[in-house]
């Protein structure tokens, strides 16, 4: 009985090369920051009064009543963060800050006899006359045009020089000198230029304040008659931000070994109210449409969350949903990573999350998912622990039992059982195997990635 097996390969074969080291999933404490945060900021009236002081034509300005000249402030504050550039900027829109009432004020609304509800109530003495002034429905908003330098390592402070702007308000008067009426305050502004620095505070548990001291000056005429107005006193508002916490070992993916999930089970998802959406963004995708992420473990169809499948043009993967920050956080939990190509560019890929309110966004919070190729098959026992090198053809006649004890023969850097029986062309060696190493044969043929013929 004669078989023949041909072995045939068109360059030498090696032993894979080691994949180099590649970072564990970055444990991430609830409170880092990674790139600009952007929050609306509730003030708080109880601790935010501005007090108002001056002149009208050289006469000092006087209370109408017990407070009638400080003011309460309530409202927002949009600002934007950066801890790793250390700056933060304060946004106008979005921005108001409501004076609130102070008592009933005269004159009335447009100067007429009498008293009204007022933000502030004054009162001048020219010669022997007393003319009353009423601020009524005033709101400041305030800005900077450019980022402004954080100092510090926490609570942090930056310069008190935002630009303030009246954008509504009135100023009602009633003198006998100069009678009676009411001017518009709006786009009356002023650069703050208290010597104060403000504080932005990191409370934890995505809890932040900012305390912005307030003193600037501005020039009106009220009537006819020149004012001066000094504003001194300091707001105080307060944010609560959705905190996602990434916790937990290294996340590991093999090309072409399927789908590896990417948050620890311990992740969570914490926050005092509903979130409305999460975004998840596969920041670097190389092997294209090879890569994706998904949800496989969650029902979309039995909750109040909706998902838009994963788009391999912008790596984004977005759930959207009024629910509990519980169940935010199960998605999390289930999100997965998966990279097709077996032969998978290797560098590291990182994955962004980010929740919502509705209102406010969680800081961004990132994890690395290591990715590798795929192992070549270990050698089939008996062939050695390395891969074998072949000549470009080797040829191996198989025509039966062979005398024992049979020598071992080399055949390139590997080994086969068998006895020679003759050398033909130069790369082709012709051997009498037993048919007891059939099977390893095979198994090196096939281990090889190499024909049989």
């Amino acid at each position: 009985m004669y078989w023949k097996f041909i072995l045939k390969s068109s360059q030498s074969r090696k032993a894979p090369k080691q994949p180099a080291f590649k970072p564990k999933l970055e444990e991430l404490e609830d409170r880092r920051l990674l790139s600009i945060t952007s929050a609306v900021f509730a003030v708080d009236p109880n601790s935010s009064a501005v007090t108002l002081s001056g002149d009208v034509a050289g006469s000092t300005i006087l209370p109408q009543g017990n407070g009638s000249l400080t003011s309460n402030f309530s409202g927002s504050i949009v600002a934007d963060w950066d801890l790793s550039a250390q700056t933060i900027k304060f946004d106008q829109p979005g921005t108001a800050l409501n004076a609130s009432i102070t008592g009933n004020w005269q004159p009335q609304v447009g100067g007429a006899s009498g008293s009204a509800p007022a933000n502030y109530g004054g009162k001048v003495t020219i010669v022997i006359f007393t003319a009353n002034i009423a601020l009524r429905n005033l709101v400041v908003s305030g800005f900077t045009a450019s980022p402004i330098a954080l100092s510090g390592s926490g609570p942090y402070s930056f310069p008190s020089t935002q630009t303030l702007i009246v954008t509504s308000g009135t100023a009602d008067y009633n003198a006998p000198i100069v009678g009676s009426g009411s001017t518009d305050l709006t786009g009356l502004s002023s650069n703050n230029k208290s010597p104060v620095t403000g504080t932005f505070e990191d409370l934890g548990n995505g809890s932040y304040r900012l305390t912005e001291p307030i003193d600037l000056t501005v020039q009106q005429t009220v009537g006819t008659v020149p004012a001066t107005l000094h504003i001194q006193g300091q707001i105080v508002a307060n944010t609560v931000l959705p905190v996602i916490n990434l916790i937990g070992s290294s996340a590991t993916a093999v090309g072409g070994a399927g789908a590896v999930p990417v948050a620890d089970p311990a992740s969570t998802v914490t926050h005092t109210a509903n979130l409305t959406s999460m975004t998840v963004t596969l920041l670097n995708h190389p092997d294209g449409a090879a890569e994706s992420l998904s949800v496989p473990g969650y029902d979309f169809g039995s909750g109040p969350l909706t998902m838009t499948p994963y788009d391999p043009t912008s790596g984004q993967l977005v759930i959207t949903g009024s629910a509990d920050p519980s169940v935010y956080q199960d998605v999390l939990r289930a999100i997965y990573y998966q990279d097709d190509s077996t032969t998978p560019d290797t560098s590291d890929r990182i994955i962004q999350f980010v929740v919502s309110d509705g209102v406010n966004t969680s800081a961004v919070v990132t994890t690395t998912v290591s990715v590798s190729a795929p192992p070549s098959p270990s050698p089939p026992p008996g062939l050695g622990s390395s891969k074998p090198t072949l000549p470009s053809i080797v040829s191996i006649d198989v025509s039966g039992l062979l005398p024992t004890p049979i020598p071992l023969v080399e055949v390139g850097h590997g080994f086969v059982t068998g006895a020679p029986r003759r050398t033909e062309s130069p790369g082709t060696r012709l051997f009498g195997v037993p048919f007891d190493r059939m099977l390893a044969l095979e198994a090196l043929a096939a281990d090889l990635g190499v024909p049989m013929a």
